[in-house]
């Protein structure tokens, strides 16, 4: 049995962060991206090992 575990990115909601980019063509408005601690998934198998950005 696996034991999933929800995403620890407080920004992440299912696997995608919404961020606003300045150079785009409307910068206020977010553009979706799949987050980079959980690959996109939402959650992760504990075990698993997580990439934690400095």
């Amino acid at each position: 049995m696996s034991n999933l575990i929800p995403c620890p990115d407080p920004q992440c909601e299912d696997g995608i962060i919404y961020v606003h980019n300045a150079y785009s063509a409307d910068p206020l408005k977010p553009e979706e991206k799949p987050c980079d601690i959980c690959g996109g998934k939402g959650s992760l198998l504990s075990g698993d090992d997580v990439a934690i950005a400095d």
